[in-house]
């Protein structure tokens, strides 16, 4: 089975930017898909309220970050983690 390349993969993507649940549903399909879709999904993170489901969804993102990940977010980006988060291994 031949694959798409990178490049028709970020266009595809980059079409369905609006439609989050899709782009939540391709996060699941592999690693390189997730690898692709993640800065898609995060691009205007700061600019909006997300609905309890997606509050969820980012908790579980930023959960899973190594605790060196969670450091470089709070010191160098100034961006505040939920102590909860930042707790978690």
């Amino acid at each position: 089975m031949t694959e798409l390349n990178i490049d028709c993969l970020n266009l595809i993507f980059n079409e369905l930017r609006k439609d989050k649940e899709t782009l939540y549903s391709c996060l699941l399909v592999n690693k390189r898909w997730c690898l692709l879709v993640v800065p898609i999904l995060w691009e205007k993170h700061t600019r909006y309220i997300y609905h309890e489901a997606e509050k969820k969804f980012h908790n579980i993102i930023l959960s899973s970050l190594s605790s060196s990940s969670k450091q470089f977010l709070g010191d160098s980006n100034n961006i505040k983690l939920p102590s909860t988060i930042i707790s978690k291994p």
